[in-house]
């Protein structure tokens, strides 16, 4: 929407598409990197749009800062025993979003 982005304290003169996520932090600097790329490779293609109108930006957030499905995320690598962890109901509810 014109005006809502600015760079240098001026307003964008073109249009741009800024996807900014969250991640758990933890991971390695090359998976982060491939994460960005495919990111801004998917919304190219969606968007129909040359790459320098796509700005990606991500920020981590610590595990133990984050709850999803009721639960504290689990320190990456730690994921199956997070997840053999839950309630039964908790973990079927979560392995069939999947399906």
């Amino acid at each position: 929407m014109p005006g809502n982005h600015f760079i240098g304290g001026g307003p964008l003169r073109e249009e741009q598409i800024f996807v900014h996520g969250h991640i758990r932090a933890g991971r390695s600097d090359e998976r982060k990197q491939l994460l960005l790329v495919k990111i801004r490779d998917c919304v190219m293609a969606v968007a129909q749009v040359e790459r320098r109108y796509v700005w990606v930006y991500v920020s981590e957030i610590p595990p133990n800062q984050m709850i999803e499905y009721g639960h504290e995320l689990p320190q990456p690598g730690q994921e199956d025993a997070w997840l053999d962890g839950l309630p039964e109901a908790d973990r079927k509810y979560l392995l069939s979003l999947g399906h």
